[in-house]
């Protein structure tokens, strides 16, 4: 346990398992209170139970984010639990691994309304209470929007686009509030990660082969402690869309300085 992030309060969505639970318990060992939100409360309780096995402090909310009333929830009970809210962590997503061709409106919606919708609506619920904090807020991008082919990706895709847009507007707007946003694009034994190595076992261990130590990142130890350390410098990542690895944070998107053409 350290002292880091202490006094602080975060909220993690998608927190039950991969990255969302790596960033709860990398929070908690820096000494933030911290709300764990995911639809499986089994899981939550479990990861609140080893939270608090290494002295840290952390509250379970089962939440569906395409919902709402269950988003509006999970921020009541942050402050109605400690008070504040300084880090909003929106990392939830419905994953989808499939062809355009085969894709139906119902799919693309859900994963539309788990991803940039619930972003976007847990980021507008919880403004004034980071402006009053100066908090920060982190949303979860994808490195799957790099690949060099990204077919059967285009759902997911199309969400972590819009996350993106997301991100970057919010963080030129709520600037003067004191707010900064950033996203990560995170290589790591995510869901969907371990989704593509049972799926595709060799060009995982292909991608896998050319990092370091061979393996992906690990979620506390690669991206939930990192993610403190950038928490605490955010004004140097507002803005940013960044890799984060087992090689460490890479900015992936540079800030154009110049003003748009309007058509």
């Amino acid at each position: 346990m350290t002292n880091k992030l202490a006094g602080k309060v975060a909220i993690v969505t998608g927190a039950s398992r991969g990255i969302g639970r790596g960033a709860a318990i990398a929070f908690a060992e820096a000494g933030a209170s911290v709300v764990v939100a995911a639809r499986s409360i089994d899981k939550l309780a479990e990861l609140v139970k080893e939270i608090e096995g290494i002295g840290g402090k952390a509250h379970a909310v089962a939440c569906d984010v395409r919902q709402k009333s269950d988003i509006d929830a999970c921020i009541k009970a942050a402050i109605d639990q400690y008070g504040r809210l300084d880090v909003l962590y929106n990392n939830a997503q419905t994953i989808e691994y499939l062809y355009l061709k085969d894709c139906s409106d119902a799919t693309m919606m859900d994963v539309i309304m788990s991803g940039p919708i619930a972003t976007y609506r847990f980021m507008q619920t919880a403004h004034p209470h980071l402006k009053a904090t100066k908090g920060v807020v982190i949303n979860t991008g994808s490195s799957s929007r790099y690949l060099a082919s990204g077919a059967r990706y285009g759902a997911y895709n199309s969400a972590k686009a819009g996350i993106e847009a997301l991100t970057r507007t919010a963080a030129d707007e709520w600037a003067e509030d004191g707010i900064r946003v950033f996203m990560l694009n995170p290589e790591a034994e995510s869901t969907m990660t371990l989704n593509w190595k049972a799926r595709e076992p060799e060009k995982y261990a292909a991608a896998v082969a050319g990092k370091p130590n061979n393996r992906m990142g690990h979620p506390v130890e690669d991206i939930g402690r990192p993610l403190v350390w950038m928490i605490l410098d955010a004004d140097r990542y507002n803005r940013k869309t960044l890799g984060i690895s087992s090689a460490g944070v890479t900015d992936t998107i540079e800030t154009i300085s110049f003003e748009p053409v309007m058509v």
